[in-house]
């Protein structure tokens, strides 16, 4: 039995007879669980965290030698296995596992952190905030690894992802659909053996960044993604009248294997896309798809076209472009696409010498 330190704030797991006691040991002011090196079950009692938490382990899963070190599993085909409803949520060191063969429904970590004020930014106030931030965590195997339902300002950093089937990273803000303010950085995110789904599908949310991250399929090439990023607007459990204004920066990627698009987005308005390689796709639908689109930017990125693959990038209904120094002289003249758009400004590519 570990000493409590609750002075400080600090409790440890090994002292509860499961995870959900732990957590509703800790007061409403919130403390810092420490959970062991070992694995713990939630097959039939999904985590529930309601106080502003901070959980650290011993180091997630290792993906390739499968060696536990902090391990939470279920076997359930359609559970949340672990859902925060509490601003000031930070998880590092932890690995989330489902061993069911075929997920249908549900995630490894589910946020869903509503605020009181449905209309405006009142909902998420700054100084108490909607936050979270995840570190140094694995996720393999659910219906959505992390599925991001409600919060404002959040960090998911140096995390692997592997095994998904329908998202590695799902991100909403029905609340506030103009509110998000995410930050995906440093991660591994690997399509796995269900194949198809996406890396990170965005269906709300404002200031979404994806940065110095690699997308692949998995070791071996078991499964690849359809479409590796994509935002498709979906306000059905949005407040009324709650629109989106949606940001996009995506820099510093490396994407590999997908059988769709590396980028598909739809209404957007503020995007902005450079310095990615773009490498071993077998898609016939082309590299990028944009569709009302406004106020964009693409540049710095290096794809060798493959096989048929028809164009670089396609826009259709979109203003207002900067389109520059892409690596694309593969198409030649058909790199670009280009129906219905206004404003579209175009630097010469890289050419090969």
């Amino acid at each position: 039995m570990a000493l409590e330190l609750n002075n400080v704030g600090w409790y440890f797991a090994e002292n509860y007879a499961n995870l959900q006691l732990a957590i509703d040991a800790i007061p409403a002011t919130g403390g810092t669980l420490i959970l062991s090196n070992k694995s713990y079950d939630l097959s039939s009692t999904p985590l529930t965290i309601n106080k502003p938490i901070t959980i650290i382990g011993q180091g997630g899963e290792d993906t390739y030698l499968q060696h536990k070190k902090t391990l939470i599993f279920t076997s359930s085909a359609t559970a949340n296995m672990v859902t925060v409803s509490h601003p000031g949520f930070m998880m590092s060191g932890v690995g989330f596992k489902n061993t069911n063969a075929n997920v249908t429904a549900g995630s490894g970590l589910k946020i869903d952190i509503r605020g009181t004020h449905p209309t405006n930014n009142a909902a998420f106030p700054d100084g108490v905030g909607s936050n979270f931030n995840l570190r140094e965590c694995t996720f393999n195997g659910f219906y959505r690894n992390v599925d991001i339902v409600n919060a404002f300002e959040w960090n998911i950093t140096d995390c692997m992802f592997q095994n998904s089937k329908q998202a590695a990273i799902k991100v909403a803000s029905e609340q506030l659909p103009d509110g998000g303010d995410g930050n995906i950085t440093g991660c591994q995110i690997l399509a796995g053996k269900y194949g198809g789904g996406n890396a990170v599908l965005q269906n709300s949310s404002g200031g979404l960044k994806i940065s110095n991250s690699k997308i692949n399929s998995s070791r071996g090439g078991l499964g690849k993604f359809a479409d590796a990023i994509v935002f498709i607007p979906d306000y059905t459990n949005s407040a009324p009248g709650m629109g989106a204004t949606s940001i996009l920066l995506i820099n510093n990627l490396s994407i590999e294997n997908i059988t769709g698009h590396a980028g598909n987005f739809n209404d957007l308005i503020a995007i902005k896309i450079s310095d990615c390689q773009i490498d071993s796709y077998t898609t016939t639908t082309g590299i990028f798809n944009f569709t009302n689109c406004n106020r964009g930017m693409i540049g710095g990125i290096t794809a060798i076209k493959s096989g048929t693959t028809p164009y670089f990038a396609k826009f259709t209904n979109c203003a207002d472009w900067e389109i520059l120094n892409n690596m694309v002289s593969s198409w030649g003249a058909s790199a670009y696409s280009f129906t219905t758009c206004t404003n579209m400004r175009k630097a010469p590519d890289t050419v090969l010498i």
